[in-house]
């Protein structure tokens, strides 16, 4: 990465660190004070749970939860580390998809891209609340980075690690948010058609594989479920009258924003790989 590149990376870091902190305002949420009660109990050393001596899975997002334990033993288990560490996140996301689409026809054609993603008002209005979606933006935006150079062939030395990390984060997805496993699905499938049926197809499904049995063996053993209880209630309670609900909320959250990403990280290798051919 060239010192220009860099300089781009810092100006979009600082643009949408700015506007997250500027639109959300001293805002938050409710689901970050359940994040904070998990935390602050293991903190104490409780474990993860809400109330002490009974385990649930209140959380929508595990790696969220991780993350920010030990961050918040250093820094505090406060709202405002909360809502900054969301805020970061988020604007380290954006940086990422721009470093990603720097082989774009122009300048233009990358402020195209990314400003959907910053701007989307699902996506910006709760990027700094305290809650996983800053962390939703960075997963997405090492996904475009990392698939981009998982894609290219001109250094087939790194090809292996880029593919493999690939791999991993695609397995990582589900437990930053469980309706990203859309997005993970997607990847999987369509790796074959960039990567063909070789070594990096099955790289790219046993990291995932690996990483994804990981977490959800974690995920049993800090909360004794898989499924977080806030997924599983509103299937429940609102999925009752509409099979095709959770589908919805998968798609309303992929459309607010993290679309043109995932669309990214579908179509860009593919069409390297025609280019290619």
């Amino acid at each position: 990465m060239n010192r220009n590149a860099l300089l781009e990376f810092a100006a979009v870091f600082l643009a949408t660190l700015l506007a997250s902190i500027l639109y959300v305002g001293p805002s938050d949420y409710d689901d970050t004070y359940i994040y904070m009660r998990y935390v602050q109990n293991w903190l104490h050393g409780h474990g993860m749970v809400y109330n002490i001596g009974e385990r649930s899975h209140g959380v929508t997002s595990l790696l969220w939860t991780f993350i920010l334990a030990p961050l918040t033993a250093f820094l505090g288990n406060t709202v405002q580390v909360w809502k900054a560490c969301g805020a970061v996140f988020f604007a380290l996301g954006a940086g990422f998809i721009w470093l990603s689409l720097e082989r774009a026809a122009s300048q233009r054609a990358r402020l195209l891209c990314v400003l959907p993603c910053i701007l989307a008002p699902f996506t910006l209005r709760w990027s700094s609340t305290g809650m996983e979606n800053g962390l939703t933006a960075l997963s997405l935006g090492l996904f475009t980075f990392i698939s981009e150079h998982a894609s290219r062939g001109a250094q087939p030395r790194s090809d292996g690690r880029w593919v493999v990390t690939l791999g991993a984060l695609a397995g990582a997805l589900p437990f930053v948010r469980p309706e990203l496993a859309l997005a993970s699905a997607t990847v999987i499938m369509l790796t074959p058609m960039w990567a063909g049926r070789g070594r990096a197809f099955w790289r790219v499904l046993v990291s995932s594989s690996s990483v994804g049995v990981l977490l959800a063996l974690m995920s049993l053993a800090s909360f004794g479920s898989l499924l977080p209880q806030t997924a599983a209630a509103k299937f429940s309670t609102l999925a009752q009258h509409s099979p095709f609900y959770g589908f919805r909320q998968a798609a309303l959250l992929l459309c607010s924003g993290s679309g043109v990403a995932v669309c990214y990280i579908a179509l860009h290798p593919v069409a390297v790989r025609r280019h290619r051919l």
